[in-house]
């Protein structure tokens, strides 16, 4: 392009960019801005607080795509829902974005940075739903519809398309205007393009003769590009269809009225223009070689001066003048003439405006592995937290039912293969034992991970003995259900003692008392395991035990909680720390307690810091008051570390800091027990492991041996028995 072109592009461009249409006249569009990240988590831009770095543990594994893809699938449900009050299903599928009329269905590919346009077509489709009547392409399809029986089907679809969604797309911007922004977005991304602005400027698309011309230019009307009087009648259909005042149309019906005269207007200049065309063919074949441009008739026919040179029959002036300006007109097209690339990069514009318009926006398919996924995850309940600035923790919450279905069948599973492996071949029962693996194994895959498996006899015989453990501590524990009153008489001040009331006629003072009920506050406890693969054996076990028992004893009060969580490392494609969550008094029963209890096997590693940070942030805590204690007791083994450059001293500060938050923001008490089978507790506090396991938990911190844990129980009973 020459300057003066490039400057009216520049221009244009910075125009749609800035204010896209009549739906966003008035208002700048920030073209960089997330409109989404003040209520989303920021995921990826942590606070690298403790020089963590950047390493493997920030990539992005399928576990995490799938969990983000899965948080925005209900992020957007809770649009759609709060746009339509409606409970409109939205899933995921395939490569196309659309909705069926009953539910709305979104593709895969979406990110961080495009967000807030899948917003934004969520809510279109979801407009549809609540607007459109859906009856009227069918009847257009099999020309029930007389008005269009004449027309091109396919042509009046498009244009109802187009109308219909102005239509509704009008409606959430008259009520629901919390929502523009990711109609903005939408719009920048569909109609504002630099591929749209520079097909708009261009000679290319502007042939009357040609329906892709059509389409272009009226699918494009509200850019500031655009110019109505590059084709003929362009200017009558943008009058007829109105975008300024489209609120007009109160239906589908309504819209398809206007999409069937603009129909008919396209027609109309597409057999004027072939018919044109035709003509010009047949001029062209009558006249032969040698014919044109013979004395007079030869129209445009220069004459020849005496120098040699030809002029035109006017005025040599005139003349050239006349051939300046259609020289400038020639060179002013040819500067905005587009290249072959150019050309294919408007025609894609083009599709997928058309594919928006038919409600299917291109987009990558998901495989079947990450839809299954996706699946899993949202059974699973898992979530995700940034911590440690540039880590990336899995939260599992297997509190709920189904999971301990999932590990009952599991067991079920492990019975029925040995049964299997017993059999001979050909015996009638192997096939039905075979036919019974199938169908409990699909129940059977919530918990077969990493880490759950069937419940091992070893951990169901310790949980049977912390069960009566926990008998004989919980009788102690019964003791906070009490509340005792107190009643001081003869005081001079309180409340007054009607038994007393007749001694003041005799000047007497003391005829008041007052009531002292002693109670215990309630009280929660989150007991927070170690469940690395150096916490295997006698280690294991017998905090298997105690979890037991305490869980046990507690049922007997009535103003104690517990929660328990284990803490591992994911093995999906990176170590990322993980809790699981495996139980919760509030809603979960004991035995079920037992089943995930006795599933769980511990491996891999702990980085316990990142675990408790992505606890707080996400509020998976409870806090203290003034009615409640709060306690966060937790049990390990070991330094924190295994995940990157997390480790040592750097670990320990950062855990340290969690532990300091529990106490100062929670107002926990914080205790922590390191279990070894090794040394004394002096020898423990000599160590280079003791003195970083005190450096994180302080005071609280304990050295405790497998077979000694009792103790804990113990200082539990201690602080329960604390009265308010």
């Amino acid at each position: 392009m020459d300057n003066t072109h490039t400057q009216k592009y520049q221009e244009l461009l910075r125009k749609a960019l800035g204010k896209s249409s009549s739906y966003t006249k008035g208002r700048k569009l920030e073209t960089k801005k997330n409109y989404s990240s003040f209520w989303m988590d920021d995921l990826g831009r942590g606070n690298d607080r403790f020089g963590l770095g950047a390493d493997f543990a920030g990539k992005t594994t399928d576990i995490v795509k799938s969990v983000k893809l899965n948080s925005y699938r209900k992020a957007i449900a809770n649009f759609v829902k709060i746009l339509t009050s409606q409970e409109i299903p939205v899933t995921f599928h395939g490569s196309d974005s659309y909705t069926d009329g009953k539910s709305v269905t979104i593709s895969t590919d979406i990110k961080d940075n495009n967000f807030d346009v899948s917003v934004g077509l969520a809510l279109h489709e979801a407009s549809h739903i609540l607007l459109t009547d859906f009856d009227l392409l069918p009847a257009l399809r099999d020309g029930k519809i007389s008005a269009a029986k004449h027309l091109d089907t396919a042509l009046v679809k498009d244009m109802l398309n187009f109308i219909e969604d102005r239509r509704i797309d009008h409606y959430v911007f008259s009520t629901s205007p919390g929502y523009k922004a990711y109609y903005h977005k939408l719009y920048e991304h569909y109609w504002n393009s630099k591929d749209l602005i520079k097909g708009l400027l261009s000679p290319e698309f502007r042939n009357p003769a040609e329906i892709d011309s059509w389409l272009f230019q009226i699918i494009n009307m509200m850019n500031p590009a655009f110019d109505a009087t590059v084709m003929p009648r362009l200017q009558e259909i943008v009058d007829l269809i109105n975008i300024p005042n489209i609120k007009r149309l109160k239906s589908t019906q309504e819209a398809l009225d206007i999409a069937i005269q603009v129909t008919q207007i396209i027609t109309d200049e597409l057999n004027a223009a072939q018919a044109k065309a035709e003509e010009q063919e047949q001029k062209g074949q009558q006249g032969g070689p040698g014919e044109e441009g013979e004395g007079e008739e030869g129209e445009g026919q220069g004459t020849e001066s005496n120098d040699g040179s030809e002029s035109n029959d006017g005025s040599g002036e005139d003349g050239e003048d006349s051939g300046e300006e259609e020289e400038g007109e020639e060179e002013a097209q040819a500067s905005n003439s587009l290249s072959d690339s150019e050309k294919n990069a408007v025609q894609r514009a083009l599709r997928a405006q058309k594919s928006f318009m038919d409600g299917k926006s291109e987009k990558k398919s998901a495989n079947r592995k990450l839809q299954n996924k996706l699946e899993k995850v949202d059974k699973e309940g898992v979530t995700i937290e940034q911590v440690g600035g540039k880590y990336t923790c899995l939260n599992y919450d297997v509190t709920g039912k189904e999971f301990v279905a999932a590990a009952d069948a599991y067991k079920r599973y492990e019975q029925l293969r040995s049964e299997y492996r017993g059999l001979p071949f050909g015996n009638a029962r192997r096939e039905e034992v075979r036919r019974e693996m199938d169908d409990v194994q699909t129940v059977t895959d919530l918990l077969a991970s990493y880490y759950f498996g069937a419940p091992q006899a070893r951990y169901t015989d310790k949980i049977t003995a912390g069960l009566l453990m926990g008998q004989l501590l919980g009788r102690k524990l019964q003791m906070r259900n009490e509340a005792r009153e107190r009643i001081d008489n003869r005081l001079t001040s309180g409340k007054i003692d009607n038994r007393r009331l007749s001694a003041a006629g005799y000047g007497i003072e003391s005829i008041f008392h007052q009531v002292t009920v002693d109670k215990y506050k309630k009280a929660n406890l989150h007991l927070s395991l170690d469940g690395s693969g150096s916490m295997s054996g006698k280690n294991w076990e017998n905090t298997v035990l105690m979890t037991a028992g305490i869980a046990k004893a507690l049922t007997y009060t009535q103003n104690v909680n517990m929660q328990v969580s284990i803490r591992v490392t994911s093995t999906d494609g990176a170590t990322l720390p993980a809790n699981y969550f495996i139980y919760d008094s509030r809603k979960n029963t004991l035995r079920e307690l037992e089943v995930i209890l006795g599933a769980f096997d511990p491996n891999g590693v702990t980085p316990e810091g990142l675990c408790f940070e992505s606890m707080i942030k996400k509020n998976q805590l409870v806090r203290a008051n003034a009615d409640m204690d709060s306690y966060f007791l937790n049990i390990s083994d070991g330094a924190p570390g295994g995940v990157g450059m997390y480790s040592g001293h750097t670990a320990m500060e950062h855990t340290k800091a969690q532990v300091a938050k529990m106490r100062n923001e929670y107002g926990m008490g914080v205790l922590s027990y390191f279990m070894t089978e090794y040394g004394s507790d002096r020898d423990f506090a000599s160590t280079g492991s003791g003195r970083m396991f005190q450096g994180m938990y302080g005071k609280s911190a304990a050295r405790v041996t497998p077979d000694n844990v009792m103790e804990i129980a113990k200082t539990l009973n201690k602080l329960f028995m604390n009265k308010a």
